[in-house]
Order: C-alpha cells, then sequence, then structure tokens
C-alpha cells in the first residue's frame, strides 16, 4: 500500500493521566486536534471533552443523545460530531469552539 501524497500519520503520546481520563471514561470515539489536544466523545451521557496533553480533561459539549459515535475536524476548523441516529456525515452537528 502506498501513501500518495497523504500526510504521514500523527504519532501522539499521552502522559498516565491522560491515559487515565481516556480510561475511565466509556469513550466511543478519539480525536487528535492540531495542537495535541485529544477529543473524545463518550456513551451515556453523550459528552465531548477535550483533554490536554497534560491530562486535564474539559467538557466541550454535553448533549441529550446517548452517544457521540463519530468526531472529524472540517477544513475550516469546526469540530463535527456525529450523534447517535445520525445516518451519515450529513447528519453531524458542527461545534465552533
Amino acid at each position: 500500500m502506498t501513501n500518495s501524497g497523504a500526510a504521514p500519520p500523527r504519532v501522539v503520546s499521552l502522559t498516565p493521566s491522560a491515559t487515565e481520563v481516556i480510561a475511565a471514561l466509556d469513550a466511543t470515539s478519539l480525536l487528535v486536534d492540531s495542537k495535541g489536544q485529544i477529543l473524545i466523545g463518550t456513551e451515556t451521557p453523550g459528552r465531548l471533552l477535550r483533554v490536554t496533553p497534560a491530562g486535564k480533561p474539559f467538557v466541550l459539549l454535553d448533549t441529550p443523545y446517548h452517544e457521540i459515535r463519530g468526531l472529524r475536524i472540517d477544513p475550516k476548523g469546526v469540530i463535527r460530531a456525529r450523534f447517535d441516529g445520525a445516518r451519515d456525515w450529513s447528519d453531524a452537528a458542527g461545534i465552533d469552539i
């Protein structure tokens, strides 16, 4: 398999505290932003958290949904969260943070 012009995969080293935070959550989706912060979508309750490289968590969004099934960042830098019940990414909610 060739890497036809795609950016090489990024390696993120987690501190023990960041690893503990992720393990303590019921994570359903993970994403690393351009600052090396980890975005975590959780199951019940469906929350979006940001964890700094030092392991400090912060709730960005507390939703009425059961879980966040996917995360991505669009070309404009908007975080897109796909909740339970969304058919595809066109149903994903945009979170401009």
